[in-house]
């Protein structure tokens, strides 16, 4: 009889609204302080010499989290964890800084490369994640003023990611054999 009125409670109090950050809540304009989560991704070919690597960065309430997957023709190799940095509001003001939300990028009806490198960055901002991508670098796509901006914010991200004191994750030892 007591787990179940354990369990009535606490279906009860789940269905209780809960406390919104206050750019999230209904009528409220969102704002870069409701940020929960930042990623960049940059793929390439291993023929091309660019830049490839993911990076995740999430706040939960007030614990950060974030790892970076680094690959080709980038300062670090392999898989890396963040722990007891104050980069957050670093982030969070390059995309700020950079018109991330301002970003409107055209697509060239022109391009019919499958499967090219892509390079993105995605935000996650009260639950809803916007993203920004682009499949590689178009012809004549240099002289766009949108394109300029979005090559910056990448630089950015890019420089402030590899700056960063990252932590190798440990790769595990192979079982002993009887």
């Amino acid at each position: 009889m007591a787990t179940r009125a354990a369990l009535l409670l606490a279906f009860a109090l789940s269905c209780l609204p809960a406390a919104a950050s206050a750019g999230c809540a209904s009528g409220q304009t969102p704002n870069d302080g409701d940020i929960e989560g930042i990623s960049v991704s940059r793929a390439g070919f291993p023929v091309m010499s660019r830049p490839t690597y993911e990076f995740r960065f999430a706040r939960y309430s007030e614990r950060y989290y974030a790892s970076l997957t680094a690959r080709e023709s980038v300062p670090l190799r392999g898989e890396y964890n963040l722990r007891g940095s104050d980069a957050w509001p670093t982030f969070v003001a390059i995309l700020e800084r950079d018109g991330f939300y301002s970003l409107r990028l055209t697509p060239n009806p022109n391009f019919a490369l499958l499967d090219p490198p892509v390079d993105s960055v995605a935000v996650t901002r009260c639950k809803v994640t916007t993203s920004i991508g682009l499949a590689s670098t178009l012809e004549g796509a240099e002289d766009d003023e949108n394109f300029k901006r979005y090559q910056k914010l990448l630089d950015d991200l890019q420089t402030a990611i590899f700056a960063l004191p990252w932590e190798p994750v440990p790769t595990p030892s192979p079982a002993r054999t009887p």
